[in-house]
């Protein structure tokens, strides 16, 4: 899961990450947080389509590529920035 640096998408993501916790085995019980509850296992009724491309993680990987590279315009301005300031600190009597 992948919150971009200004984290505007918790609404979208909020239901993921909760069903992916509640649906992963804990470390000390070995178990799924539905089989402590209820003593059931967990059905979800859908099999992953494995091998197939998906839109929307398509659109997800654009998304992170387009944030890796504003935050490398944002780190390469802010050394620039820093290199001027220190240029002309030095260059004062």
């Amino acid at each position: 899961m992948f919150l971009d640096h200004r984290q505007e998408q918790w609404p979208e993501w909020l239901g993921t990450a909760e069903f992916v916790y509640n649906n992963k085995k804990h470390t000390a019980t070995q178990i799924l947080p539905f089989e402590a509850s209820y003593g059931l296992s967990l059905r979800i009724g859908f099999e992953g389509r494995r091998g197939k491309r998906f839109k929307v993680a398509e659109e997800f990987v654009q998304r992170m590529r387009q944030v890796q590279e504003e935050v490398k315009v944002v780190e390469h301005s802010r050394t620039y920035l820093n290199k001027q300031a220190k240029s002309c600190q030095q260059a004062q009597p």
